[in-house]
């Protein structure tokens, strides 16, 4: 199986804070919090990579 990393600035930005060029150095889930990601995602997908245990078309 892929594993599926999206660019850092997919979830890292202006939405939430955060800035991509220089992500914060979170040791502890108080600090995550601040960045966790709020807005709308979109997420494209490719053939070959399952999602839910079953293939993708």
């Amino acid at each position: 199986m892929t594993a599926v990393k999206p660019p850092l600035d997919t979830f890292c930005n202006s939405s939430n804070g955060c800035n991509a060029g220089s992500p914060p150095q979170c040791t502890t889930e108080d600090c995550y919090k601040q960045y966790w990601y709020h807005a709308n995602a979109t997420l494209a997908c490719r053939r070959g990579i399952r999602t839910g245990g079953s293939a993708l078309p």
